[in-house]
């Protein structure tokens, strides 16, 4: 309504405008003044003081009479008057309407205060009452309010605003005035109908509104109202609902309305039709009901409006008066009723009332037998409806005059949908009033579908009732269904129908168990305790048949489509077909439960009967027992039955199944009861899905029961002899039957049933292991571990089987001397076949071989076998490996592993590693002929499969331990298993343990040759698996303790020397930190091993010194001695112990003299002595250390006290002290002769293996002993002549001393001296010698100078006068040449020496024939340090000496001499890469030959013993190198080239390994070609190199060649080689392999490479050489094939590879750009390119320009030509094409403000775009300026305008793409500027701002563009004006 559109002249428009607050506008307007008014609320108000009310009162009366004055006789026309009792009709007569209008039911209420009223003047009103209140005058206070109602009553139709004003004024200020009675009367009166108004005029409804309003506010603290706000209700209810209805006395009826107790429902919004009318913008409400009602409605549109009064408390006004109040209203109602036999229309209101008033009882009662009539009348729809559900929802007792109501309710019956809808909703509200009522309403439908007059309606209640509540509506309708049962009348086929309904009508949504369940619980009303007991039987079938009939109902489409499903392979609705099986499966459960409680107390059913019901319930009959009328028909009966039949069996039906076979008071017999539990056990496993339970069973007493049903019971009326006990029998085919129940049980339950049955039953433990080893013989092979054992258990099986017989012939004697008499043998016996010994824990017993039959065939369908071995809580499998051992031979495991699906999944880890082992020592050759060319295909396919199959085991376990985790419980189980088997007793079996950890730890393959079980490459140390590979794993630390104490138990055992040797090592690395109580039994284990195998001790530590054991051996020793070191430092800290008082026999407590202490085991120090007599190892810090505290220099040894008894301990014991003195250390020697007795001094010298020195140590120790101690040196010198050639012996190996002891000998003879034999230098006890133990030979001394010249002219004598001397000196040289370097030195210093003074030896020595091969074996000791300059020489004086004779030693030194002289054309200098390098540079490419002869002779040399490991692969890089670093690259042949290539290969595989720095650059070199410049192409080996780096080196490898290359940047790498190889690092597919394919889109980037921000600077430097030297090649180009803006091109190339280095990583941007800042800044030629890169970094990460300090992204133009797209482009696409108007106009201010703050912070992403924003305004001026401007176009132009704007000056430098945006502008103003200049010109004026600024910024370019358009901009210019 537009207000202001009002003309003078005209009707005022009637208007109703509700003020806010307690502020109501009342009156009509008729002028603007008076409008204006009534709609301020500042202008007339309650909330001001009286004084200011007063004065806008007075003001009012003003305005008043100045409207009255502006009115003409033409505006406002007067109504007519009518005579006292006359009233206007419709064509002259009254109605029977107004005649009962007139009449109202409500006695009137007294008008007496009419005469108490006293009139005052409207504007003294209030001062008035104000005064009369202030002065306490009641009676004129109620006088004044009187005559404020007369003034109402009088002006009724237009009331003066000051009165009603006032009103509400006092009635918000002074609410206590109105209560008063008088009062209330008159202002009751003004709520009534004035009878003197027509039918058609409601009249001013203010005044009614103001009444209701000023009673509430009187009221609103009240709690006790008076009964007559309860009459004017009924009136104006029953009346014309002048104030009932309206929304703003909605606070005053709501109160009144408590009166009545009525639960009123909420208003249904729903019911309303609300249509727009055109030209208003409120909705017309209108009802499906007569005219006349809707014209009611729309008279009161306003009141539909909500309300803005605040709310209003509402709460029980009348809590006395409920029963006055009661029987006033249904006084009312019932005379109502009766006036009113046909209803019409005008009854609605009627109908309102009691809607209203439905709290009491009888208003239900009333109304629910007038329901009916009322809900047909379409113009008594709506309010019938609301009376309806008023009914409803006020039923919530459980009276009887309730239950009449619903059954009244549910008698109705309706025809148009809409109205059954509704009804069904009220029917829902009954059912939540009160749990009796869906009882009642469930009973009344059922009772009434299966009468004759059915309602239509019943189907729909049902669903209904039972969406209301499911679980307690199916219990109720199985309860009316046993009622229905017991009558007379057999009712089965009409409930069967009946059910079948109802479960259709709601859609298979029925709870068929709960159902079966109420159906089957007991009653105990006597009309079923009192039935028949034909009726019971009756009964019983009847149940039972429903039962099984709700679980073939329950068989819906979607069980069916799955079982289709499921038969065809396809699972994927199996959850619907086990939720199935499931709900049969409680069906059966509690169907068996009601058979075995209630049925027996219910009655006594026959035999015949009760196992019938039984079978039935499990669907075991026929299928005719399942459709006694017909359903389900014959074609779905099978599928349907046998889909009830495939379900689970549940644990409660098994148990009751049992128990009612043993007991005797059912019917069901022990056979039939184990027949009935094999039949649903073997249903059940048959299903077997994956997940699911389906034989779930957790009491063991079904054991007991099950075994107890097989028992045989003799008849009760034999008696057996008295004393004779009977024997615990079994039917035999009963109790196999039972242990294959019990074996399927226990395979499905194998935590609970099977580890009982493991443990406790023997025989079914039997059977387990027949089925899992798929062997049935008995015994199985598995139960024991060798051949005795097995026929062992066969013979006793024998004896027990005797023994059973005698058992049974004997019990069945008894048996018939009771009845037949006949004597019983096995020939007649009856009972042997039949029965067999009960005795379920005794030993295994054989089955029959019917038995083994069928548990074959139940293996093979069932998979038994398979699950028992998947079991892992018990391990079955486990458990059968351990206890077989490595000694016997498992083919079933092997068998087990290849058919067992998913093995590596299913079977435990000791099963994969046992597989993984079994056949590496087994037969792998086949004898192949030509007979057997097929099997031995065969043959060969099954070990290609098996070794295939292992190479998967392999990869598993190797898995599970580098990445299973250090918590894997599986990892712990692998290494456990190989752990344990190091120290088993067969070599065999500790051999593959070390193989296999070797294979898992190294990540070793199977040899494809199947002749071993792995092969280790030569590169790694044979047990660098334990030292090296081991450590580094990630779950060391959790196993390290595991794998300490597995070594410590194999060093007692293993014995190879090797390993042992590698865990004593390995056991010296780990015991760093461990605690004292663990080292102690580490050095005690250690100690064993030294002290008790001496021969292992004796291959461990070598005494060769020259070879290569010597380091192996040294290193053990450092072992040895680091250990002890260890346990030392930790065993003489204060308050240490490491020992337990439970053993301390042989503990003793050290004590030095520095006062420290330490208790320790007495073998831990003798092996610490042993140890020490070795001799220093590697690191003689060490052993000096261990040394100084056992044997301090100036100190003595610790003293021992043994810690049981106190005493002093021997601490070195005498065969120790032997030790001692055998050994070269010189401390040892002193503390041993230290305080050494004669006797002892005695036993040690006739000791044999004593060195030279610690003999000539004794010797003089003798010396000193005669001379102190001769009686007692007399006294045990025995055998006198023994001694005297012993000491001539020792005096020939060239010990000293022992003159005095041999003087005593003989009686003062003193010893001769012995001349002639070689002078042998006594060793210093400080070198490092080793102890002799060879049981031939002696120890090799090097020979001093002194004696090699007399030696060798000795041995090359040619005269023959001393030949066996010459061949022992011969053979002195010998070994001195081979086991000695020093040696070598001193035999060719002696030949030297001989040949410069003997000229006869040179002739000796060139006519020997055995100086040749002596000079052979010189020659091929040339490699030691300080010997080549000598043997030049020597053997060039002997070339010159003998130059002339034909000897062979002559043609052997020309051989040596032309060797020299080729390698001496190369020069190779073998102590620097660099210079190797130029040397190969200089090789002759003209001469293959010479070529070869110097590459075999350099290979020689690098092969030499002198060469490092990694030379050779040096000096070939470096070659290579040398060869790359030329600019013609012609140095060496392309084969020579490719042979060293292939070297480096061979040598390194990892390419950069070996030398890291050489081959890096070897791989990453650029060529240079000339100064200043690089070529692009790659050299021939670096793509090859670089591919053999990628795929074959580990990533250590490469992550270490990353960080070399990333670590500065160096401008001899190719920038180009260095790039692609980290591009291939992020894409190497072993690092990708096992990831998903299909990554998410908001998945975070992958840091591959984990580089730095250091690192990806210097990554940046190679991008930016990269692009520099492209446009450096593209300089040197001509103009024509020069590419155009090549720089994009060369970084677009890169992007990726930064961007994946880059990472999203804030704090790597930011170096990134300050980087490219500082490169810009630069003056140098790459500014360019760094100022490219940033920009392309730019369009990736647009945030970045947040950190550029300066404005650097200047450069657009090649940002805008490349075609790189990026995610922001994307984004920036479509917020420009949001642009475009279209259905979601409030979001298009949203994207401009977007595209605006996106062109103003980032413009260059949207200068990209510009040919889109092109696009969006192409063709558009085609439309009528009102289309253009309607869709929105105007708009979009000037936001693409406003965008333009922020863009500039930028954009002015994108002449295409803005000459294309400003054609389309002048387009638009060429199409509408001539009609539309005023609608448009805001759009021309920005647009000529927008060329002007072009001009200044691009004068020509725009000049050229505004030329084509001057005359248009002329015309719009012109008509601006």
């Amino acid at each position: 309504m537009e207000r202001s559109k009002s003309i003078l002249g005209k009707k005022p428009v009637k208007g109703k405008a509700v003020p806010p607050g307690d502020l109501f506008a009342l009156g009509s307007k008729s002028s603007r003044q008076g409008e204006s008014s009534l709609q301020k609320p500042g202008s007339v108000g309650i909330e001001k003081k009286p004084s200011s009310f007063s004065d806008n009162l007075a003001a009012l009366s003003v305005d008043r009479k100045r409207e009255s004055s502006l009115l003409g006789p033409g505006v406002a026309k007067k109504p007519k008057l009518l005579s006292a009792g006359q009233t206007f009709t419709p064509l002259g007569k009254a109605s029977e309407r107004e005649a009962e209008r007139r009449l109202s039911p409500v006695p009137p209420i007294s008008t007496a205060y009419e005469e108490s009223a006293i009139e005052v003047e409207n504007t003294d009103l209030l001062s008035e009452i104000g005064s009369a209140d202030e002065s306490n005058e009641i009676e004129r206070l109620e006088g004044l309010l009187c005559g404020a109602v007369k003034h109402l009553h009088q002006n009724r139709s237009k009331p003066d605003p000051i009165v009603f004003l006032t009103l509400m004024h006092l009635a918000k200020s002074k609410p206590n005035i109105f209560n008063r009675e008088l009062v209330i009367e008159a202002f009751c009166t003004l709520l009534r109908r004035d009878m003197s108004l027509n039918f058609k005029s409601k009249g001013n409804l203010i005044v009614s509104v103001l009444v209701c309003n000023v009673l509430m506010q009187a009221y609103v603290e009240e709690s006790n109202w008076p009964e007559d706000f309860v009459k004017v209700y009924i009136d104006d209810a029953l009346g014309e609902r002048v104030w009932v209805d309206r929304a703003d006395c909605k606070g005053f009826v709501d109160n009144i309305v408590t009166a009545f107790k009525t639960n009123m429902p909420k208003t249904n919004l729903a019911m309303l039709d609300v249509k727009q009318e055109s030209g208003s913008a409120s909705p017309a409400v209108s009802f499906s009901e007569d005219d006349d009602s809707r014209m009611e409605v729309d008279s009161d549109k306003y009141s539909a409006a909500p309300s803005t009064s605040p709310s209003v408390p509402v709460s029980p006004r009348y809590p006395n008066q409920f029963d006055n109040i009661e029987s006033f209203v249904m006084d009312i109602i019932r005379d109502q009723l009766l006036k009113r036999q046909l209803m019409d229309a005008s009854s609605k209101n009627l109908i309102r009332l009691m809607t209203v008033t439905c709290g009491y009882q009888e208003v239900r009662q009333l109304a629910s037998q007038k329901l009916e009539l009322w809900l047909q009348n379409p113009k008594l729809a709506r309010a019938s409806q609301d009376l309806l559900m008023s009914v409803c929802m006020n039923c919530d007792s459980p009276q009887l005059g309730d239950q009449e109501v619903v059954a009244m309710l549910l008698k109705i019956r309706l025809k148009t949908k809409p109205v059954i809808n509704h009804y069904l909703l009220c029917i829902r509200e009954l059912l939540l009033q009160h749990a009796e009522n869906l009882r009642s309403v469930l009973t009344h439908t059922i009772y009434n579908e299966l009468s004759t007059a059915r309602n239509p309606n019943n189907m729909p209640l049902i669903a209904i009732i039972f969406q209301t509540q499911t679980d307690t509506a199916a219990r109720i309708l199985a309860e009316i269904f046993q009622d229905l049962l017991t009558n007379k009348d057999d009712y089965l086929r009409a409930l069967r129908a009946l059910l079948r309904e109802i479960v259709r009508s709601l859609r298979h949504d029925f709870h068929c168990s709960t159902f079966c369940l109420a159906l089957m619980q007991l009653r105990t009303e006597s009309k079923f305790t009192d039935m028949e007991p034909v009726f019971k039987e009756r009964y019983l079938v009847s149940v039972t048949d429903l039962v099984t009939m709700c679980a073939l109902q329950a068989v819906t489409p979607a069980v069916r489509e799955a079982s289709t499903a499921l038969t065809r392979g396809d699972r994927k609705d199996v959850d619907v077909l086990y939720a199935y099986q499931q709900l049969v499966a409680t069906i059966q459960r509690d169907a068996i439960w009601w058979l075995h409680t209630i049925v027996p107390s219910f009655m006594e059913p026959k035999q015949q009967d009760y196992v019938h019901c039984i079978r039935k319930v499990l669907f075991l009959e026929s299928g005719d027992n399942y459709a006694k009328d017909g359903w389900p028909a014959e074609a779905d009966r099978g599928p349907m039955i046998r889909l009830a039949q495939d379900c689970p069996v549940l644990e409660d039906t098994l148990m009751r199944i049992l128990v009612i076979g043993l007991s005797r008071d059912f019917a069901l017999g022990p056979p039939d009861a184990v027949e009935l539990a094999d039949i649903l056990i073997r249903r059940a496993a048959s299903l077997q899905y994956e997940g699911r339970q389906v034989l779930h069973v957790a009491r063991l007493e079904l054991f007991d029961a099950l075994l107890n049903l097989c028992s045989y019971r003799h008849p009760e009326n034999i008696v057996l002899p008295s004393g004779y006990q009977a024997p615990q029998l079994a039917i035999s085919s009963l109790y196999w039957k039972a242990w294959i129940i019990l074996l399927i049980i226990s395979a499905f339950n194998p935590a609970t049933f099977g580890l009982s049955a493991w443990e406790n039953y023997p025989t079914l433990k039997c059977l387990i292991e027949m089925v899992m080893t798929n062997n049935y013989k008995f015994p199985p092979p598995t139960t024991a571990a060798d051949d005795s054992s097995i026929e062992e258990i066969r013979s006793n099986e024998i004896q027990v089987s005797q023994r059973e017989k005698q058992q049974i012939l004997e019990f069945e004697g008894h048996l018939a001397a009771s009845t037949t008499k006949v004597t019983i043998i096995e020939g007649n016996s009856l009972l042997i076949a039949q029965l067999t010994a009960m005795d379920p824990n005794g030993p295994a017993r054989k089955p029959p071989q019917q038995v083994l039959d069928q548990l074959r065939v139940l293996n093979e369908s069932l998979k038994i076998g398979q699950m028992l071995c998947r079991s892992r809580n018990p391990d079955f499998l486990l458990d059968i490996i351990q206890r077989q051992g490595t000694s016997q031979s498992m083919p079933w495991l092997a068998e087990l592993v290849e058919t067992a699906e998913g093995s590596m999944d299913v079977l435990p880890v000791q099963c994969l590693c046992e597989f993984l082992l079994h056949d590496s020592h087994g037969p792998h050759n086949i004898a192949n002929t030509a007979n057997d060319e097929e099997p031995i295909k065969f043959e060969k396919h099954k070990k290609k499969q098996k070794l295939r199959k292992q190479q998967q085991f392999l990869r598993r376990l190797q898995w599970l331990v580098h990445e299973g985790g250090a918590n894997s419980s599986t990892m712990q189980e692998v290494m456990d298993y190989f752990l344990k088997r190091l120290a088993s007793m067969q070599a065999a079996s500790r051999a593959l343990a070390v193989k296999g950890l070797s294979l898992i730890i190294s990540k070793s393959e199977l040899s494809p040759s199947e002749e071993s079980l792995c092969e280790i490459t030569d590169e790694e140390p044979a047990h660098s698996w334990l030292l090296k590979q081991l450590p580094s794993l990630p779950m060391f630390p959790s196993v390290k303790e595991k794998i300490c104490l597995a070594l410590r138990q194999a060093i007692q055992i293993e014995c190879d020397c090797s390993l042992v040797s590698v865990y004593v090592i390995f056991l010296s690395k780990h015991s760093d930190g461990l605690a004292l109580q663990n080292l102690d039994s580490l050095a005690l284990d250690i100690a064993h091993l030294v002290v008790e195998r001496t021969l292992v001790m004796q291959h461990m530590l070598p005494q060769d010194s020259d070879t290569m054991e010597l380091t192996a051996g040294l290193e053990t020793l450092e072992a040895f001695l680091n250990i002890y070191l260890n346990y030392i430092h930790k065993a003489r800290e204060p308050n240490s112990a490491g020992y337990t008082w439970s053993n301390t026999q042989d503990q003793i407590m050290l004590q030095w003299d520095t006062g420290e202490t330490a208790t320790m085991h007495i073998l831990v120090v003798h092996a610490i002595v042993i140890i020490l007599s070795y001799g220093p190892a590697l690191d003689k810090k060490l052993f000096q250390e261990l040394l100084a505290v056992w044997f301090p220099a100036n100190g003595k040894m610790p003293t021992a006290y043994l810690l049981d008894t106190s005493e002093e301990a021997l601490l070195l014991p005498d065969l120790l002290k032997l030790r001692m003195l055998r050994s070269n250390v010189k401390q040892l020697i002193d503390a041993v002769l230290e305080d050494i007795e004669p006797k002892q001094l005695l036993l040690f010298f006739q000791s044999f293996g004593i060195p030279v020195g610690s003999m000539s140590r004794l010797l003089q120790r003798l010396d000193q002993a005669v001379s102190t101690h001769t009686a007692a040196i007399e006294q045990f010198v025995g055998n006198h002549a023994f001694m005297m050639q012993y000491i001539e012996v020792q005096r020939n190996r060239g010990a000293q001393g022992g003159d005095q002891f041999y003087a005593l000998l003989t009686g003062g003879k003193m010893l001769k001296d012995l001349t002639g034999k070689p002078d042998v230098e006594m060793a210093c006890s400080d070198s490092p010698l080793w102890p002799v133990h060879r049981p031939q030979g002696k120890a090799v001394q090097p020979i001093s100078g002194s004696h090699v010249a007399n030696m060798l002219l000795q041995a090359f004598d040619t005269s023959g006068s001393n030949s066996t001397g010459a061949e022992t000196n011969l053979q002195a040289l010998k070994q001195a040449l081979l086991k000695s370097n020093q040696g070598v030195f001193n035999i060719i210093t002696g030949l030297n020496e001989i040949l410069s003074s003997s000229s006869a030896a040179i002739q000796s020595f060139l006519s020997s024939s055995k100086f040749c091969s002596f000079l052979a074996l010189v020659i091929s000791r040339q490699s030691v340090a300080g010997v080549q300059p000598v043997l030049t020489a020597v053997l060039d004086r002997l070339a010159r000496l003998g130059e002339g004779q034909p000897t062979p030693i002559l043609v052997m030194l020309h051989q040596y001499s032309r060797i020299s002289r080729a390698q001496s054309t190369m020069k190779v200098n073998l102590s620097s890469s660099a210079q190797f390098g130029i040397d190969v540079m200089k090789l002759p490419l003209d001469s293959t030959q010479q070529e070869k002869q110097i590459l075999k002779s350099m290979m020689s040399s690098m092969m030499s013993s002198r060469i490092t490991e990694h030379r050779p692969v040096e000096l070939a890089a470096s070659a290579l190198l040398a060869h790359q670093s030329t600019t013609d690259g012609n140095i060496l042949l392309p084969s020579t080239a490719a042979l060293f290539i292939d070297w480096l290969e061979l040598l390194d595989p990892e390419v950069i390994r070996a030398v890291p720095e050489v081959q890096e650059k070897l791989v990453f070199c650029q060529k240079v070609v000339e100064e200043g410049c690089a070529a692009r192409e790659a050299h021939i080996c670096q793509p090859y190199l670089l591919s053999l780096l990628t795929h074959q080196t580990s990533w250590a490898s490469l992550h270490t060649c990353i960080t070399a290359l990333l670590a500065e940047h160096s401008r001899q790498y190719d920038p180009t080689l260095v790039l692609d190889f980290l591009w291939a690092c992020i894409h190497i597919p072993k690092l990708w392999q096992g990831r998903e394919k299909r990554i998410a889109k908001n998945a975070s980037k992958e840091d591959v490479l984990g580089l730095s921000a250091s690192q990806l600077s210097v990554l940046v430097s190679y991008v930016v050489q990269e692009a520099s030297y492209c446009l450096s090649a593209n300089r040197n180009l001509s103009p024509k094939h020069r590419p155009t803006n090549q720089i994009p091109v060369a970084v677009k190339s890169r992007m990726e590879l930064l961007t994946s280095c880059i990472c999203d990583d804030d704090d790597k941007m930011k170096v990134i750009v300050h980087d490219m800042e500082d490169g810009i800044d630069s003056d140098s030629e790459k500014c360019q390119v760094y100022e490219t890169l940033l920009l392309e970094l730019y369009v990736q990460y647009p945030y970045l320009l947040a950190w550029v300090s300066k404005h650097r992204l200047t450069n657009t133009d090649q940002l805008l030509t490349t075609d790189t797209l990026t995610q922001m482009d994307m984004i920036t696409h479509r917020l420009i094409t949001g642009l475009y108007p279209g259905r979601m106009t409030d979001k298009m201010a949203d994207v401009e403000v977007a595209c605006r703050k996106l062109a103003a912070h980032h413009p260059l992403l949207v200068l990209r775009q510009l040919p889109a924003l092109a696009a969006l305004l192409k063709g558009k001026s085609q439309f009528s300026f009102a289309q253009f401007r309607q869709q929105g176009l105007l708009s979009l132009s000037e936001c693409v305008l406003s965008i333009l704007q922020l863009l500039a000056p930028a954009i002015f430098k994108q002449h295409a793409a803005l000459n294309d945006i400003l054609t389309e502008f002048f387009n638009v103003l060429q199409a509408y500027s001539n009609v539309h200049i005023k609608k448009i010109g805001p759009f021309a004026a920005k647009l000529v701002l927008f060329l002007d600024q072009y001009v200044n910024c691009d004068s020509i370019r725009a000049t050229s563009v505004l030329q084509r358009h001057v005359q248009l901009l002329i015309n719009i210019s012109s008509s601006d004006a």
